[in-house]
């Protein structure tokens, strides 16, 4: 049977669901993106972005031409309440969009009230299968959710590890499929932009910092960012 499924946000934990709307749609369910711009911007590059390492485009996703390159539905909006009950989310505008299914994944910053139940520290409070405590409609990735009995740090690489297990079970639940568990993994690599082409790295006690660290960082960023780039970000004009 049909379902809605909605994205509410674009970041690194919706990138591989987002890669694959076209999927998604062929099945047969209808899919809607909510997000505040068109476009969603990696935080990580914002040091290199300020000091004008990098342009705007090389930093962000086209995440609006992306729904609509996979055969969703755009809405630039705020989502302001979720009302389980009734399946809706009451937006800015005031317009309602009710869905069978919808995944969070908008920053770090999220209101209490917005999503519920929550972690202590104010996430929407996530099972190992990255779904919702409460109603199971509800899931999430990223820095807006609270992983019950295992918190974890609010840095991106949680949400990139999130990706494909969280696009895995979106696909299942609408399916009727079993969940798959979340294996948050073990110790990271941190690294630090801090301007001036110079970098901190820290992995397993070991602190660094120069060229080097950035060198890194940029490597693996770039990297990243051209794997979900796929709706011109590139080809956009130099000036904006």
């Amino acid at each position: 049977m049909p379902k809605h499924l909605v994205f509410v946000g674009g970041g690194h934990a919706h990138r591989t669901a987002l890669a694959g709307l076209r999927d998604t749609v062929r099945a047969g369910h209808r899919v809607t993106v909510i997000g505040p711009s068109p476009y969603h911007y990696y935080s990580g590059m914002g040091p290199g972005l300020l000091s004008g390492i990098y342009r705007p485009a090389e930093a962000r996703f086209h995440v609006k031409m992306m729904a609509q390159d996979g055969g969703a539905t755009f809405i630039e909006d705020r989502v302001v309440l979720v009302d389980p009950v009734r399946r809706a989310l009451v937006l800015g505008s005031g317009a309602e969009v009710r869905y069978d299914a919808v995944s969070f994944n908008t920053g770090s910053e999220v209101p209490s009230d917005l999503l519920h139940p929550s972690g202590e520290d104010g996430g929407l409070l996530v099972n190992e299968y990255l779904q919702c405590i409460g109603p199971p409609e509800l899931f999430g990735g990223g820095d807006c959710v609270s992983l019950a009995g295992s918190p974890l740090a609010r840095v991106g690489v949680f949400a990139v590890r999130q990706n494909r297990p969280l696009h895995r079970n979106l696909s299942a639940f609408l399916e009727g499929r079993p969940l798959q568990r979340f294996d948050p993994g073990g110790d990271y690599l941190l690294i630090l932009n801090l301007g001036d082409r110079m970098g901190l790295f820290r992995r397993k006690g070991i602190v660094r910092s120069g060229r080097l660290a950035f060198q890194l960082k940029n490597y693996l960023d770039t990297r990243f960012m051209r794997k979900f780039q796929v709706s011109g970000e590139l080809r956009e004009p130099l000036e904006e």
